[in-house]
């Protein structure tokens, strides 16, 4: 009967340390997925409030995401593309279209369990 009961005991202590273990994962998938929130939505401020204006400044661009400086990619459009647009009647109207900006944050900034997946993207083009 202590033998049952020393088994019963030991699965039990079993099944708890998988708890555990599940529940540090989901801990740490949980961190990645806000630090990834946070510099989206960094990065997308910066875009609304500085758009084309992020190629032309000098150095580096960092986000602040809980508490650190977050180095980001600035990749922009060589030349801006001239698109027509063509109204019946009116003639042709050539515009110059903006810029395109692309934002990247390399996975290795964004958490410790993501050294090795895909960098975070953001831009102008979708």
């Amino acid at each position: 009967m202590l033998m049952e009961a020393l088994v019963g005991v030991l699965l039990t202590g079993l099944l708890g340390a998988g708890m555990l273990h599940v529940g540090g994962q989901l801990a740490a998938r949980q961190a990645d997925l806000r630090a990834e929130t946070l510099a989206m939505v960094e990065m997308r401020r910066l875009l609304r409030t500085q758009g084309e204006g992020l190629c032309d400044a000098p150095g580096g661009h960092t986000v602040d995401i809980a508490g650190r400086q977050v180095p980001i990619e600035v990749e922009c459009q060589s030349a801006p593309s001239v698109v027509a647009i063509a109204a019946p009647g009116a003639g042709t109207l050539s515009v110059e279209a903006p810029r395109a900006v692309v934002l990247r944050v390399a996975a290795e900034h964004l958490g410790a369990g993501r050294d090795d997946g895909p960098a975070l993207v953001v831009g102008t083009l979708q």
